[in-house]
């Protein structure tokens, strides 16, 4: 069976990691990956390859920046042209970036059947964008993979046969179960002086905590109360960057004590920090997984969560209200050892990949 897998920003790339090394334990399988360009600076693309020993993509399209409608638009031009010549039996898109969506509608106009890894995650939020990304994949994918329970009830719910449904676990644990020695052996917190942990890791992207003012006030703030209790650590997304360089606000930034700004780190590097770290501070999906798999403390600085799983039974705590003094008391709580202890979610055992590609070949 020929596949044709869509990568486009930095969560693709590590969950392709764990496909990549499931996908040699099927003889039946012919696997084109395809790079649409959505994150296409080193630090956010290549840098993943080089790190995790990915064979390179079959095909990059180079399709990078602009609004986001004009992104989806060319991807799918640039995915008709490719499909039109070399016709896949199926499309297995990732997660909710604009190249999942793009790749999504593209196979669902040339009647490929589409798989969605991730599917039936909700946050029942509209004004996010990757909310409306999960939707529409959703509605144009035949076939449905979850990573928890609470996707395939919202599957159902919206109408979808049980049939089409899988549950088949998260690929972020068997990927950190691949790298667990270089993780284990990353250099990086000693070389911060952060070896001992008693540390805070904060990494923040998302449009409503960076986008506004009232955002980068937020954030600002943020930073400032949790530099006063403990050495934090903030690896600066590009997009929060480029923020906080038009408003001014990273000169400030750097005058706080007890404040290291880093550039975007590679994914073990990453791992390393968040792994002997205190708490992780953060609006990221990906990066609630990976704390309920290491069982690492997690504030979750949004109102809602499309991975629930993380706070009913992992160590993920949401922060509604996006105070940064409460996130203060929150910190302090981390640092006393006084968090609850979380539990690994069903199927979150290494061997989603084999899961996955096991119902893909069974459909």
């Amino acid at each position: 069976m020929h596949i044709s897998l869509i990568l486009g920003a930095r969560p693709n790339f590590v969950k392709y990691a764990a496909l990549h090394a499931a996908a040699g334990l099927f003889d039946n399988l012919r696997l084109q990956v395809v790079h649409t360009g959505q994150h296409a600076l080193p630090e956010m693309s290549q840098v993943f390859f080089d790190e995790l020993s990915l064979p390179a993509p079959t095909h990059r399209l180079g399709i990078a920046g602009g609004q986001r409608a004009e992104q989806i638009a060319q991807t799918m031009a640039a995915l008709t042209a490719l499909w039109r010549a070399e016709r896949p039996d199926r499309v297995l898109v990732v997660g909710d970036v604009n190249a999942s969506l793009a790749g999504a509608l593209a196979a669902d106009a040339l009647d490929i059947p589409v798989v969605h890894y991730e599917a039936g995650l909700r946050s029942f939020d509209r004004r996010m964008p990757e909310e409306r990304n999960r939707m529409l994949i959703d509605a144009a994918s035949t076939l449905l993979l979850c990573t928890e329970g609470a996707g395939c009830d919202n599957l159902l719910a919206e109408g979808r046969r049980q049939a089409d449904i899988h549950l088949v676990g998260n690929l972020l644990a068997d990927t950190l179960r691949l790298y667990a020695d270089p993780i284990g052996q990353h250099a990086l917190p000693k070389a911060l002086g952060l070896a001992g942990g008693g540390y805070l890791l904060v990494t923040l992207h998302r449009p409503s905590n960076v986008d506004e003012a009232d955002g980068l006030g937020r954030l600002f703030s943020l930073l400032r109360v949790l530099a006063g209790i403990a050495p934090v650590v903030f690896p600066v997304h590009p997009r929060t960057l480029d923020r906080l360089e038009r408003s001014g606000m990273k000169a400030a930034l750097r005058r706080l004590p007890n404040l290291n700004l880093l550039a975007p780190q590679p994914w073990t590097a990453f791992q390393a920090l968040q792994r002997s770290c205190a708490l992780v501070v953060t609006d990221s999906g990906c990066v609630q997984e990976e704390t309920t798999i290491t069982g690492t403390p997690c504030l979750t600085f949004r109102e809602n969560t499309e991975r629930p799983v993380t706070a009913t039974l992992g160590t993920n705590v949401l922060l509604p209200d996006l105070s940064p003094e409460a996130a203060g008391r929150w910190a302090e709580r981390a640092l006393a050892g006084n968090w609850k202890q979380g539990a690994l979610p069903p199927w979150w055992d290494g061997h989603a990949a084999s899961r996955v590609w096991a119902a893909v070949l069974e459909r």
